[in-house]
């Protein structure tokens, strides 16, 4: 359990992706997770809310999603990764 934890603390860390935005003319994408009906967690649910995160896409090639942050290993879920955030932490 101890490892689960530390390596979700490390991946926010090294990895920020924003969800998409409805726009006037493309509503973001969603991809609910199904729950199954006999789950003992989420009773009476039927799904969990999901939207896909932004991505860029160039011609020929596969979409990929984009870093927001940087990829080190550098307490940047303690500390900040911009100044923005960086002040609003002090």
């Amino acid at each position: 359990m101890a490892f689960t934890i530390f390596g979700q603390f490390i991946d926010h860390d090294i990895d920020l992706t924003f969800s998409q935005r409805s726009t006037d003319t493309q509503p973001a994408e969603a991809m609910d997770i199904e729950i199954p009906a006999n789950d003992p967690f989420f009773k009476g649910q039927t799904k969990i809310g999901f939207t896909r995160s932004q991505f860029v896409e160039e011609p020929g090639r596969v979409r990929q999603q984009q870093n927001q942050i940087t990829s080190w290993i550098d307490g940047s879920q303690i500390y900040g990764s911009d100044n923005d955030t960086i002040c609003a932490l002090r």
